[in-house]
């Protein structure tokens, strides 16, 4: 998992994608900071800025926080405001996570978390055929596995483009086949 950054947000509407970076990063702070407090705002809360702004003010004791603020695209313009001043004095012991759908409604708050630093991972819609035979031969490869496509395509067959249930039976897959290449002619 390695050290996580210290602002993560992922910018797209593929849900299963966004899942997988809130888990990965849930996973890789709490690997490095077992003892993190993890706070929830809002964005769509008329008390968001207030609440960006407790949730990431330093404490006595230093105490470790993630703070999650999902749909950033829904902060209202005191919200917005106080999460770039966040962005321009991140406290050390602050970690945030954050989740943007795309398009053009609050964008400027994700340049402004890859300005600070943050890391932006892309969660965009993920087409039928070879992008979702792409996304299961990462699941695979990320597991120590290998398939070939024409093994993919017959997972996919039942689930379609449910792709929580897609990543969910290629994981079972994975963990249920010994170590060899599964190949179907």
């Amino acid at each position: 998992l390695g050290v996580p950054n210290r602002i993560t947000i992922a910018v797209g509407s593929e849900t299963a994608l966004v899942d997988r970076v809130k888990a990965s990063t849930l996973a890789s702070v709490t690997k490095e900071v077992p003892d993190i407090t993890r706070i929830v705002v809002d964005p769509s809360n008329d008390e968001a800025a207030a609440n960006i702004a407790q949730a990431c003010a330093p404490t006595l004791f230093g105490e470790d926080v993630l703070v999650v603020i999902g749909g950033i695209d829904a902060l209202d313009d005191d919200g917005a405001d106080s999460l770039k001043e966040v962005f321009a004095d991140l406290p050390e012991n602050v970690w945030l996570l954050l989740t943007h759908p795309g398009g053009n409604k609050r964008k400027p708050l994700i340049d402004a978390a890859v300005k600070a630093g943050a890391e932006k991972i892309e969660c965009k819609e993920i087409k039928r055929g070879k992008e979702t035979i792409a996304l299961l031969t990462k699941e695979v490869t990320r597991r120590k596995r290998t398939m070939t496509p024409s093994a993919l395509n017959l997972l996919v067959d039942p689930f379609g483009q449910d792709f929580p249930a897609l990543i969910t039976a290629s994981v079972h897959f994975c963990s249920d086949t010994p170590c060899y290449t599964a190949k179907v002619s």
